[in-house]
């Protein structure tokens, strides 16, 4: 029989060793009992298959790769061909662009608006922290607090953010 597997499940055995459980594209699960042949197992590939039923228990006692799907794939991160074992591939230099790339007009300055005063930084970040505060005091409150009470989170913000920056 030949198959693809969808899955591969490991069991563990009340013996302390191990079985694996596989789900074919047939929709039929299969048990192997053999290590060699469910260590060798990969999930997408071909088989052939030689199966022993036992009652109701269908067991794979052979399998033999017919396609290896991932053999021919290979990721832009791979170089071309396959190194030899201890071999470090290298890859090719590329060579600079003949001509230089133009520039037409330089990139727009970003703005920084605390880059040149620092204390509107701190005051900014206190007022984040005041307003963080006084979420987190109104969101521990039994049922919390409503759209419609976001004013008292302002005004409790407004607070946090004087004492945070006076000290009263």
């Amino acid at each position: 029989m030949q198959d693809t597997i969808q899955e591969i499940y490991v069991n563990n055995r009340k013996d302390g060793g191990v079985y694996w459980t596989i789900l074919l594209s047939d929709g039929e699960r299969y048990s192997i009992f053999n290590t060699d042949i469910g260590n060798s197992l990969a999930q997408g590939q071909t088989y052939e298959f030689t199966v022993m039923v036992k009652g109701q228990y269908k067991n794979i006692i052979k399998a033999e790769l017919i396609e290896d799907v991932n053999a021919d794939m290979q990721t832009p991160f791979d170089p071309p061909g396959k190194p030899e074992p201890g071999e470090i591939l290298i890859p090719p230099q590329t060579a600079p662009s003949e001509k230089p790339i133009e520039h037409t007009s330089p990139a727009p300055k970003a703005e920084m608006p605390f880059q040149n005063n620092p204390i509107n930084k701190d005051e900014a970040i206190a007022r984040s922290v005041a307003l963080k505060c006084a979420t987190a005091y109104l969101n521990e409150l039994p049922g919390g607090y409503t759209p419609s009470e976001l004013g008292a989170v302002v005004s409790m913000a407004q607070r946090f953010f004087t004492y945070l920056t006076t000290g009263v």
